[in-house]
């Protein structure tokens, strides 16, 4: 039988419904001969030479690729049926031979070949050679493509390996040495259920839809970061590789616009609903990394000594990101205010439709220190001092946009 990843992978990068490739694969055929599959391997790789001279964006490269797969779906179910007799051959031997054994050596040399050529992991490698050009920053637009890939691709097969291996890869670095993780689009439920120990009444359950992908940095910023950037260090508790703290929702936004505008890139706080989302990394438990002990992923009252610590010293979650919980609080983008209904791309209390913030002094929704707009603001992630129910992913708190606490520090998204 073949494995459901396998179909949704092949209907991914065949264009096929999922119906319909496992149509193609259950039917019956009679295996290809020997020197088909020679035949068929050298016609395949033709394709794969040709496909590599072209960038995934152009017309020649989707051509090409409807070519291959018209071919390799002519002789995909006698390749199947192939593999199954070779695998169920090998498995024979293994029984009765050691594994160093020559005969049972070449069997396993043969089913290799044979899923290397059921596997269309072309796109993938594509898709691969993309974002190398990405992470050397030379295209927005080829970055645009790629992770729109990397999005279909999980969305069609979340288990599927080439995808996850492609995004756990997608790590860019800037200037003054900020990892950041690409974030795929996506939906979840927001806040938590009436049933969830420790829960907060603005926490109401509501769906919400994350259009496009973002970067955010991969831990809190350091003091060693701010002090790059700002030239001044106000944290409480002091180490180059603490988060920096003692920072209001206003110094958060002019770290973001000073470090955008020595790079000539715009950097922002992230809206409360990607903050969450990132948090969760795909999950819907009270903390995103499901039963596992709350003191491996964060430093929270009842282990952090009465103190900030390193970043990035505890587990990180799914998608990479360390102390979404625990640490320090990070300010989020918005304007707090009580949760709507299910929404698209919201901006909570400051919403002003889809469009998303930006923390720029020239933006409607930037407050400098000190002025007479002190409209609260998100913070989200509990920090060093508070308990374990508040390092729940849908936990949080709203503040004066002038609060500085040894406590409060920030995460940054970056736009590409």
């Amino acid at each position: 039988m073949i494995h459901q990843s396998y179909l949704a992978a092949l209907a991914l990068f065949c264009g096929l419904s999922l119906s319909v490739a496992a149509q193609v694969a259950a039917d019956e055929a009679t295996p290809l001969a020997e020197q088909d599959v020679a035949a068929a391997e050298r016609r395949l790789a033709d394709f794969d030479k040709q496909i590599a001279d072209y960038f995934p964006t152009s017309q020649k490269f989707i051509d090409l690729r409807k070519a291959r797969m018209d071919y390799y779906h002519q002789v995909e179910p006698r390749l199947l049926q192939l593999l199954a007799i070779r695998q169920s051959e090998f498995q024979a031997l293994a029984r009765e031979m050691r594994p160093t054994a020559a005969p049972l050596q070449a069997k396993q040399a043969e089913v290799n070949r044979l899923q290397r050529l059921c596997a269309p992991s072309f796109v993938a490698e594509s898709v691969a050679k993309l974002l190398d050009t990405v992470r050397a920053n030379k295209s927005k637009e080829h970055a645009s493509t790629a992770m729109a890939a990397l999005d279909d691709a999980l969305r069609l097969d979340p288990a599927n390996k080439d995808a996850l291996r492609l995004r756990d890869s997608v790590r860019f670095e800037n200037s003054i040495g900020m990892k950041f993780a690409y974030i795929p689009a996506g939906e979840f439920d927001m806040g938590s259920p009436a049933s969830e120990p420790g829960r907060n009444l603005d926490e109401a359950l509501h769906h919400v839809k994350i259009t496009k992908p973002f970067m955010i940095a991969t831990t809190t910023i350091t003091q060693a970061e701010w002090k790059t950037v700002m030239k001044n260090n106000p944290s409480h508790f002091l180490g180059d590789n603490r988060p920096v703290e003692q920072i209001s929702w206003s110094d958060a936004a002019t770290f973001c616009e000073k470090l955008g505008a020595t790079e000539g890139k715009h950097y922002r706080l992230p809206t409360e609903a990607e903050w969450e989302y990132a948090c969760r990394g795909g999950t819907q438990t009270a903390f995103s990394f499901g039963n596992s002990s709350l003191g491996d992923f964060a430093w929270y009252s009842a282990n952090s000594g009465k103190q900030t610590h390193d970043v990035g010293t505890k587990k990180p979650n799914l998608w990479g990101l360390y102390d979404m919980q625990g640490n320090v609080m990070q300010w989020c983008s918005d304007v707090y205010a009580p949760y709507g209904g299910d929404t698209v791309d919201p901006l909570g209390g400051n919403d002003q439709g889809n469009r998303r913030p930006s923390t720029r002094p020239s933006d409607d929704n930037f407050v400098q220190s000190g002025s007479k707009n002190t409209s609260p603001r998100v913070l989200r992630g509990a920090p060093w001092n508070y308990d374990s129910s508040d390092c729940r992913a849908g936990w949080r708190i709203s503040s004066s946009p002038d609060a500085r606490t040894s406590n409060i520090g920030l995460r940054v998204c970056l736009d590409f």
